[in-house]
């Protein structure tokens, strides 16, 4: 009688098929920038950019379950109003077709801390300047097999971290399904183990890591070799895109100010401030 036992574990073959995984997936990657004919990527300075990137981010929380509807059709949480918070945003068009945020550090923390403290001051404790990545949203032309806007938001986040506040790390917490992206395209490393998340409805997240003093040598090893429009190291490092407009001084740019932040709720009805 043949008894079906499952093959023994082989490490070393499972490391082997990520790889080739891995370097499938960093191939399908493609950046043109003919796409984005008219798009321009910027700091949203003003409150109405801002209500744009709130709808935009609406919409795809709640397309994807990480939120219920709410009457106001916007994502506006306590970290979205701080004045330690920027929000990126592409426009295309007049139209708002992609966005992304990054929170910086406080008194008050991150949202990750609700779940990944422990992580987060390991960091801190090592007098690490780090800031956590969300909100990223895209327009569905611009994220169904059209992922340049995406990028975009990636590289002007990036630059922005890098030369105007000279964070030591970059933090995110992704849905499991999005984690090979972040590893393998991104480059990021996991440092937080699968955990429920209220901040999106109780769906799964993983925490994730960049330590900025390395991405570019390491996107540099991994992307060698590659063509410019499918190579992330010379997209995120060396290319200057037109398309990109950051402040020309290297330094915080600051754009909520509590008045400012009230002024946002009294106009698209959010109510009480809830970065007070």
């Amino acid at each position: 009688m043949r008894c079906n036992l499952p093959p023994p574990e082989n490490p070393g073959r499972e490391k082997a098929a990520e790889a080739r995984l891995a370097r499938m997936l960093r191939k399908r990657i493609r950046i043109d920038e003919q796409r984005l004919h008219g798009a321009v990527f910027k700091i949203a300075d003003r409150i109405e950019e801002l209500a744009g990137a709130c709808r935009l981010v609406y919409d795809a929380y709640v397309r994807k379950g990480y939120m219920d509807p709410a009457p106001s059709g916007m994502r506006v949480t306590e970290f979205t109003l701080s004045p330690h918070t920027t929000t990126f945003i592409g426009r295309q068009n007049g139209d708002i077709i992609s966005t992304i945020s990054l929170y910086g550090d406080s008194k008050a923390g991150l949202a990750m801390d609700a779940i990944y403290r422990n992580e987060l001051d390991a960091l801190r404790e090592q007098g690490r300047k780090i800031a956590e990545v969300g909100s990223l949203a895209a327009s569905p032309d611009n994220w169904n097999g059209k992922p340049d806007a995406t990028f975009h938001m990636f590289k002007i986040m990036l630059n922005y971290a890098m030369g105007h506040l000279n964070l030591d790390d970059l933090v995110i917490a992704v849905n499991p399904r999005q984690k090979n992206f972040y590893v393998w395209a991104l480059l990021f490393d996991e440092i937080g183990e699968l955990k429920s998340y209220d901040y999106v409805k109780s769906n799964p997240a993983v925490a994730m890591r960049m330590p900025l003093e390395h991405c570019q040598a390491r996107h540099h090893e991994v992307y060698t070799n590659r063509s410019p429009e499918n190579n992330l190291h010379h997209f995120l490092f060396e290319r200057q895109s037109p398309l990109i407009q950051l402040p020309d001084e290297k330094k915080p740019y600051t754009v909520m100010t509590p008045q400012k932040a009230d002024q946002f709720c009294k106009r698209y009805g959010i109510g009480d401030n809830p970065g007070k």
